[in-house]
């Protein structure tokens, strides 16, 4: 018998609501899953994801948690070793050792700049990535 994976889950997202396996439409959302024989990417609901993938309820979301879990691990990584981060992480060091800085009235005009763009960069890679909360 073979156990190799034949389908890997990649993500889930409710772009698109619709099962490309079965048809059924009104889905919270769907998720994205790859033959890993021929590379195709289709969009399945919860039950037809399980059947796919010849595995329990249970263990199908311990599989998509577990991509979750890896994707915002990455998504952190990237983001804090982003040049917006570096940028960030240096102008707070600037204020914390430079006097005059001490005032929340001078901190905040100096400091947001660098927050808008590491903020921008921050929901760029969540895009990337499909998480939201890579703090």
């Amino acid at each position: 018998m073979n156990n190799e994976k034949k389908y890997q889950i990649l993500t889930f997202n409710d772009s698109q609501c619709i099962c490309d396996v079965c048809g059924k439409s009104e889905l919270k959302g769907t998720y994205v899953i790859e033959n890993l024989e021929n590379g195709e990417i289709f969009r399945a609901g919860s039950t037809c994801g399980v059947k796919l993938m010849k595995t329990t309820s249970k263990e199908f979301k311990s599989e998509f948690k577990a991509v979750i879990s890896e994707n915002t691990a990455k998504a952190r990584e990237e983001w804090r070793n982003s040049a917006e981060s570096i940028a960030y992480n240096n102008a707070l060091t600037f204020m914390n050792n430079t006097p005059g800085f001490e005032s929340p009235m001078v901190r905040l005009p100096y400091i947001k700049p660098f927050s808008t763009a590491l903020e921008a960069k921050r929901e760029q890679i969540g895009a990337k990535y499909n998480v939201k909360y890579i703090y």
